[in-house]
């Protein structure tokens, strides 16, 4: 486990820098569907708009410029690492 956890785990790091931000923008992406609103996606072909199928957690991520894939890898790779820092002390003894 050499390096920082900011170095070992740098997704992470850079969703912590904007955790404050984006629950804003999440809230308000999340008020909108409350109250009728939807976001929409462009058709290119005839230029129609249709109801966005992502998440607020994959627009986020896009406006943000977070991979959720790699999120999603450095969080198993934390609870592999807490994993052995369990078992290294003893775990259930």
């Amino acid at each position: 486990m050499s390096g920082t956890v900011e170095e070992r785990y740098p997704e992470h790091a850079k969703q912590k820098e904007v955790w404050e931000e984006s629950q804003g923008v999440g809230g308000f992406i999340e008020w909108l569907g409350d109250n009728g609103y939807q976001i929409a996606e462009q058709n290119d072909e005839n230029g129609r708009l249709y109801p966005t199928m992502k998440s607020t957690e994959e627009l986020l991520a896009g406006f943000y410029d977070l991979d959720l894939n790699v999120l999603e890898q450095e969080k198993r790779a934390m609870l592999t690492e807490m994993q052995s820092i369990y078992d290294e002390a003893g775990g259930n003894q």
